[in-house]
């Protein structure tokens, strides 16, 4: 009897999308809190499949990905040697470096795993749809609990923070929209039914950073976009703002608009948070504090801090985030992870323009049409968000840069080019 394990490694992360935005459903419905949560045990699975083909399969190669994420894996690399050196050298937090590190090894193993496995553009799309079912089902919770028991706290249903749900939300109307324009029938109608559903649920959560990755989108949209889905796409948005904007007492508080029309610039940590990360990494020369001991030092590094929310923390022995997926790293992995990561984006942004420019036919054009657009949303969304430690992240990232062709000519021929290394992949969608 033969087994493809294939088949059934991408089955596994097709469950483990669907169940990303369910991350606290457990606790919620079982009061349940584990370590061990769904979409995580789904993960260890996947890995420990994944690896089980490689060793059975001596011939299954490292696929060229690897050349392009190896600035990734270059400073994962530096962290933890810096963490080592410091492990032996200074006070150190054990508890909270193997906390980041567990979760850094999941999801970094996940991406390794979508980015050197045979998937087809089909089946990469069947792990985005997965995910985008998840979020819409979980968009239904946060809505009954927001409009129908009007629960009007900022709302993040059964997700770890309100940014990931918004940012979940944005991807999902990004491909709705994207799709309209590419589908017919039936299926076109559902997604417009759905895109202003979505479109509420993301004012709802309230997300300013997840707004500015949004908009970045939307106007690449717009770029690759017929001329009819522009204008059914801003038809949507100018119907749904005025209908939220004029029946407030109806559709519930504009969670959004509020927080932008309230915001106070000494109210919000991320300025501050952000002078310490640099005066920290100062004193160390910038060589990054190793996994976890940001958190770890946080009372000691913000002690003479008097913003309020910091010094809350500080009290009580607990720690604020980064805020920044660039400043994060920088006091975790250095200057030398920072540019590491910096070179990781540039890569994956290049290899995508080109794959653009190098493709004409609609059809071939739109999957990476997609990568550059949700790769863009990445890339603003951690200006203001820490997303190392977040599956949502991970995933949306290995879709965004997972290289793929469609013809062997086309293949054949970017192999005689200066640029092959980057476009060549020898999977066929």
């Amino acid at each position: 009897m033969n087994i493809d394990l294939s088949k059934i490694l991408h089955r596994l992360l097709c469950i483990y999308a669907f169940l990303i935005p369910f991350e606290h459903i457990l606790k919620k419905w079982f009061s349940i809190d584990t370590i061990l949560k769904p979409y995580r045990f789904l993960a260890i699975l996947s890995i420990a499949v994944f690896s089980f083909m490689m060793t059975r399969n001596r011939s299954l190669r490292i696929r060229t990905d690897f050349q392009q994420d190896i600035f990734l894996y270059a400073m994962v690399i530096y962290g933890l040697l810096i963490s080592l050196f410091y492990m032996i050298t200074t006070p150190f937090s054990l508890g909270r470096f193997y906390n980041e590190l567990f979760q850094l090894v999941l999801y970094l193993g996940v991406f390794f795993t979508i980015k050197n496995s045979d998937f087809s553009k089909q089946q990469l799309y069947q792990i985005l749809y997965s995910l985008l079912v998840g979020v819409f089902l979980n968009s239904i919770y946060v809505f009954y609990n927001f409009y129908v028991l009007a629960d009007y706290t900022r709302p993040k249903g059964y997700m770890d923070n309100p940014n990931f749900l918004a940012l979940s939300v944005a991807v999902t109307i990004i491909v709705f929209v994207k799709k309209i324009d590419e589908v017919k029938g039936i299926v076109r109608w559902g997604l417009l039914f759905a895109l202003p559903f979505m479109l509420y649920i993301f004012i709802i959560s309230g997300s300013r950073t997840a707004s500015g990755s949004l908009l970045v989108a939307a106007l690449l949209l717009l770029v690759f976009l017929s001329s009819k889905a522009k204008i059914l796409f801003l038809f949507s948005v100018v119907a749904l703002s005025t209908f939220v904007l004029t029946t407030r007492k109806i559709a519930g508080p504009n969670v959004l608009l509020e927080r932008i029309r309230e915001r106070d610039a000494t109210k919000d940590p991320r300025i501050y948070l952000w002078k310490g990360v640099i005066a920290a990494s100062e004193k160390t020369n910038y060589v990054g504090l190793g996994l976890g001991q940001f958190e770890a030092r946080f009372p000691s590094l913000y002690q003479n801090e008097n913003h309020y929310q910091i010094r809350e923390a500080v009290q009580f022995g607990y720690y604020l985030s980064a805020h920044s997926d660039y400043f994060a790293i920088l006091i975790t992995y250095g200057i030398v992870g920072l540019v590491s990561f910096i070179l990781f984006l540039y890569t994956s942004t290049r290899k995508v323009v080109l794959a653009l420019l190098f493709y004409k036919q609609k059809e071939k054009r739109s999957f990476f049409e997609l990568q550059l657009i949700l790769l863009a949303a990445l890339v603003v969304f951690g200006i203001a968000s820490e997303n190392l430690g977040n599956a949502l992240y991970w995933l949306l990232l290995a879709f965004a840069t997972k290289s793929i062709t469609f013809l062997e000519s086309k293949t054949q021929k970017l192999q005689n080019q200066p640029t092959a290394n980057l476009l060549h992949e020898d999977t066929i969608g």
